[in-house]
């Protein structure tokens, strides 16, 4: 999936998050979902890969050890210590902290 979220305002994006989570807890379906929003590589993924500038090449693999389901906690899930940890470390590899 390529920024499939991209265009829609926050609340729909919101939802269609909702509805990823639910789809691939009943299918467990492996999904390679690509963003550039680092709060939803962090919600919805179990490993985020950064690629570097050309050439396009992988960086770095980080994991996301969050619980699940996510959509039931979310409110607690972007406000813990290792959301706000995990969001930091990946400002850091883009370089941009």
């Amino acid at each position: 999936m390529d920024e499939p979220f991209g265009s829609v305002d926050a609340q729909t994006r919101e939802q269609l998050q909702t509805e990823l989570l639910k789809l691939w807890s009943k299918t467990r379906k492996t999904v390679i979902f690509v963003t550039h929003d680092i709060d939803e590589a962090i919600y919805l993924g179990d490993k985020i890969i950064i690629i570097s500038p050309r050439p396009g090449m992988i960086q770095e693999i980080v994991p996301v050890n969050l619980p699940r389901p996510r959509w039931e906690r979310k409110a607690d899930i972007i406000e813990s210590a290792v959301f706000i940890n995990l969001k930091k470390k990946l400002w850091r590899a883009l370089g941009l902290l």
